[in-house]
């Protein structure tokens, strides 16, 4: 359990470059001497790097398997990946992961916006951790959210997070919210459905257009999801065109 995605991400970090080693861990954000680079997919940027880049790591840009075969060294601590499970990658974990494997190096994925899948997806694929947002499909508390994958990963990722005296002592999970998140996840895992769900948020989205559109000059649309989401939004617009 993390303070949401966004710590997940810090604490897979950190994870990645001190791993379970005291030493290594109290000298967080020093990086000196220790691995402070990740590479990420130009693709996979987002404002949420900031969670990464906040233990003072250098983010390496590449866009093709020529480019990270170039970027890895041994300075290399993971790779970082926006998740596209429910839509497309240009340059992603399906060309990455093999040039990762064999160079021993870890792939985080920044799934936030999607929802539970059992067996994982992205680790079949061939990433090491998944991070997911507690607050946002799971539905579970707003300020908590999950880490999955390799035992010896997670177990570092934990390591430098609260209750331990490690860089990621501020990001602390409360227990209310580790009871918030298991009840979600059990909930999910047992009783949704996910197809009926999308059926109720038509019949929102179908509601609400029908309440607004009677305002004069407000117009309302459902537009397709974005790359790394599987759910459609509702927009408003003035006049309708493929470029809102």
């Amino acid at each position: 359990m993390t303070a949401g995605a966004a710590a997940a991400a810090t604490h897979a970090t950190a994870g990645c470059i001190a791993g379970a080693d005291p030493e290594k861990m109290q000298r967080l954000p020093n990086l000196e001497g220790l691995k402070n680079e990740v590479i990420m997919p130009r693709e996979s940027r987002n404002v949420y790097d900031h969670a990464t880049r906040t233990l003072g790591v250098k983010i390496i840009e590449v866009n093709s398997t020529d480019e990270l075969q170039s970027a890895l060294s041994s300075r290399t601590a993971m790779i970082q990946i926006l998740g596209s499970h429910f839509g497309h990658a240009k340059f992603g974990l399906k060309e990455v992961a093999p040039i990762a494997r064999k160079a021993g190096v870890p792939i985080f994925i920044d799934a936030a916006a999607d929802y539970l899948i059992v067996p994982n997806p992205y680790i079949a694929l061939g990433a090491d951790m998944v991070a997911y947002s507690g607050g946002k499909i799971i539905r579970g508390p707003q300020t908590a959210g999950l880490l999955v994958g390799r035992k010896d990963l997670i177990r570092a990722a934990w390591a430098n997070s609260a209750p331990h005296h490690a860089f990621g002592r501020g990001l602390k999970v409360s227990k209310e919210e580790i009871v918030g998140m298991l009840a979600a996840v059990e909930t999910w895992r047992t009783r949704l459905d996910v197809q009926t769900q999308f059926r109720e948020w038509e019949s929102w989205y179908a509601h609400i257009t029908e309440q607004l559109t009677k305002v004069s000059g407000l117009r309302r649309r459902c537009v397709g999801p974005p790359a790394a989401v599987r759910f459609r939004r509702l927009r408003s617009v003035g006049t309708p065109t493929e470029s809102d």
